[in-house]
């Protein structure tokens, strides 16, 4: 089955497509099933195998932080969607991904963060021709805004960090911004001080 745009559902492989399955060798068959286009049966790969490939062609280009990451939204996915055949996976599917991880109380950034992902490996199919197109190129979510948690740095570590400061330039620099960088697109502020 193949996920159809025009309509949204579901709906048989091009009769071409079968007719030349059936024609191919048993040698191209197990290259094309090695390779996780189909499988062993002529049958598109269900999702968890083909992120279990998709994990191992990645594998090594990958940092270990980002292959937990990417861990974590695979084990999220397959949680929910067990095994279900690739070809099976429909827009709803990820509409009730993203609720899922919102229900559980996930932060926005980790939600559009975690179906940017999968929206990664199920553009990785499409790449590989196991999908026509991606059914969650749609599914989204907006990312989170780190004003919305903002990180207050005590007076005294405020003073600490002015007296490691290298001179004077340094110092005012800090005195005057009182804002303080703490990560990527993150600030800090100093509270007033209480006298």
């Amino acid at each position: 089955m193949f996920f159809d745009p025009d309509t949204e559902g579901l709906s048989a492989p091009p009769s071409a497509t079968a007719a030349w399955l059936g024609t191919i060798s048993a040698k191209l068959r197990t290259k094309l099933a090695k390779l996780g286009l189909i499988d062993a049966e002529g049958q598109a790969p269900t999702l968890v195998e083909h992120l279990g490939r998709w994990m191992e062609r990645k594998r090594t280009g990958l940092k270990p932080a980002s292959l937990l990451v990417w861990r974590h939204s695979i084990r999220d996915l397959t949680a929910l969607l067990g095994d279900k055949p690739l070809t099976e996976l429909t827009h709803e599917d990820g509409e009730r991904f993203r609720r899922a991880m919102l229900e559980r109380g996930l932060r926005t950034t980790t939600v559009h963060k975690r179906l940017q992902h999968v929206r990664a490996m199920l553009e990785d199919a499409v790449r590989l021709n196991v999908l026509d197109k991606n059914p969650w190129r749609y599914v989204g979510y907006k990312s989170g805004d780190p004003s919305e948690r903002p990180a207050y740095v005590p007076w005294d570590a405020g003073n600490r960090l002015l007296d490691v400061c290298p001179d004077g330039f340094w110092r005012l620099a800090i005195v005057l911004s009182r804002r303080i960088p703490c990560g990527p697109r993150r600030r800090a502020t100093w509270p007033k001080p209480s006298h």
